[in-house]
């Protein structure tokens, strides 16, 4: 019986724990995620002089399976979170503009403020001059 109450205590004390970590391991999976899938954008800026989608967007709701052949990069099936791709390229006569960003609509609430989390990942170049590089905002 002691061993038994023993047992619980210890489970009670280490689940919690474990929730925790858990959350921080997906967390710093996102940050990864996001981090390969900058990566991706600037080889294709390298490559091509524009960010991918050309003046576009594209969602990746979450758990569905895609597949972006352009940035060498897959979403697996049964992913966490929601994911907007956009690339917008302007050019006006002198002036060029070339922004990059991700979003990701979270499933977790993880800086616990009660709602779910949205994240921001950008970067942005101005006439060839980079301005904000993978700058990471956090909006709920």
């Amino acid at each position: 019986m002691i061993v038994i109450a023993i047992i619980g205590i210890l489970v009670a004390i280490s689940v919690p724990n474990a929730m925790q970590y858990r959350k921080q391991a997906e967390f710093a999976a996102l940050k990864a995620d996001l981090n390969v899938f900058m990566n991706a954008q600037d080889s294709y800026y390298t490559v091509t002089g524009k960010y991918f989608p050309d003046n576009g967007v594209i969602d990746i709701p979450s758990g569905s399976e895609r597949n972006i052949p352009e940035l060498g990069f897959s979403f697996k099936k049964g992913h966490k979170h929601r994911f907007y791709l956009y690339g917008y390229n302007l050019n006006y006569g002198s002036l060029s503009f070339n922004y990059c960003y991700i979003m990701v609509y979270a499933d977790e609430d993880y800086n616990k403020n009660g709602s779910k989390d949205v994240f921001y990942c950008l970067t942005f170049i101005y006439n060839g001059q980079l301005v904000n590089h993978r700058q990471f905002y956090q909006l709920s």
